[in-house]
């Protein structure tokens, strides 16, 4: 019900469902919603457990949103996959100015890929990457 909403409102602008029970399944949903919606602008989905498979479809929706400006995934259980094709499809977004991935189970060698990432984007202005798996030598890159 909700993601239908989100699908067909042309007036919400910013949607907040953080701390809620929100699972994989309810995360593709929406994920597939923002792909339709033309006015959200932020989006936070943050401590739900919609994992990698959600964030990949939400990767999938940034390449074709013009309009989301800031997108918060922080504690999902996004690991390296998820988090791998949401900051790839970042580099072909430009509008997204704000993404945040703290608190997920991005490893050290994702950590490394999203390093080498994010560096063609030339938007984004804020990727939040704290409280995951990283260590120095991937912070030195």
């Amino acid at each position: 019900a909700l993601a239908a909403a989100v699908r067909e409102n042309i007036s919400l602008t910013s949607l907040n469902l953080a701390n809620n029970s929100i699972k994989e399944n309810g995360g593709m949903a929406l994920a597939r919603a923002l792909a339709c919606n033309v006015a959200i602008t932020s989006l936070q989905l943050h401590t739900n457990a919609i994992r990698n498979d959600a964030a990949i479809l939400f990767s999938q929706a940034l390449v074709g949103n013009p309009f989301l400006l800031s997108l918060d995934l922080h504690t999902c259980k996004i690991g390296d996959e998820g988090a791998l094709c949401l900051v790839d499809a970042v580099v072909n977004n430009t509008t997204l100015v704000t993404l945040r991935l703290n608190d997920n189970f991005i490893t050290d060698a994702g950590g490394r890929e999203i390093a080498d990432i994010v560096g063609q984007n030339t938007v984004l202005t804020t990727l939040d990457v704290s409280s995951n798996q990283l260590d120095h030598a991937t912070a030195a890159r």
